[in-house]
């Protein structure tokens, strides 16, 4: 016979999928499937099957038979093996949980509808809106200028603390307890220990019926002072009358400031 060739279809091969074979006069006696596991085109015989035009090969078909008939195109397939019963119910199973996953996601997609109904007008009216950004854009640059600002006065204001605490030593005497040296006599006598007598009057140390210095040293360097130094701002009512008295003239106020001081 002249035509000897016979052409396979191998859609499995990682190789070559169409390949034609020339077919030897010594190999004319073997069927088409011995063949080609004789030549390495597949494993095994047994998981596949070969169909030539319409029809399926026989596996005692040899193939001086199939080139005689004029066949002479083949297709190789593998077999699909089904599974049983168990394979058959998981799949109806998986397909149940299929359909009992679509109410949520249909929950999900009306609520992400939901969600970009409000997040669109609220992104347009707090980052899109120009007034709104022209209004933030100022706000923050008056603050930075106004932290600017108050750097000196912070710093100014730290000093002043500062110096105030290395000079207290030499203010506490005149804006409120006498600088003294307490003994633990002091510390333990009457003066201390009746100090819920004093109530609500600022309390300073100082020999009986006496005013103590700070106080006449501030009510005459500054008459309502002295006043608040002895009654607090519970005698609002005092340093505002004193006050007055110091603006019209200093007199009067020092005056006055001296009668309540020692009353």
């Amino acid at each position: 016979m002249k035509n000897n060739r016979i052409v396979l279809h191998l859609p499995f091969s990682k190789y070559k999928k169409n390949v034609i074979v020339q077919i030897k006069d010594a190999d004319k006696r073997l069927t088409l499937y011995n063949f080609l596991v004789q030549n390495q085109y597949i494993s095994t015989a047994d998981n596949i099957y070969i169909i030539s035009g319409t029809k399926l090969v026989s596996k005692t078909t040899t193939l001086y038979n199939l080139i005689t008939n004029g066949c002479t195109i083949f297709d190789v397939h593998p077999v699909l093996y089904g599974g049983g019963l168990i394979d058959m119910f998981m799949g109806i199973i998986k397909i149940g949980e299929f359909f009992l996953i679509i109410p949520n996601i249909l929950i999900w997609f009306f609520k992400t509808i939901l969600w970009l109904v409000q997040f669109i007008p609220w992104l347009c009216y707090t980052f899109l809106n120009p007034m709104k950004i022209a209004h933030d854009v100022v706000n923050a640059l008056l603050t930075i200028m106004l932290a600017l600002l108050m750097v000196p006065v912070d710093f100014f204001f730290a000093a002043a603390q500062y110096g105030a605490h290395i000079l207290e030593f030499m203010m506490s005497g005149v804006w409120g307890w006498d600088q003294s040296n307490l003994t633990a006599i002091d510390k333990n006598s009457d003066y201390f220990k009746k100090s819920k007598d004093c109530r609500d009057k600022k309390c300073y140390l100082s020999k009986n019926n006496t005013v103590p210095f700070s106080i006449l040293l501030g009510t005459i360097i500054c008459p309502p002072l002295g006043v608040f130094m002895v009654y607090g701002f519970t005698g609002w009512l005092n340093i505002l009358i004193c006050l007055v008295l110091t603006v019209i003239f200093y007199f009067p106020g020092l005056i006055y400031a001296m009668l309540i001081v020692y009353n």
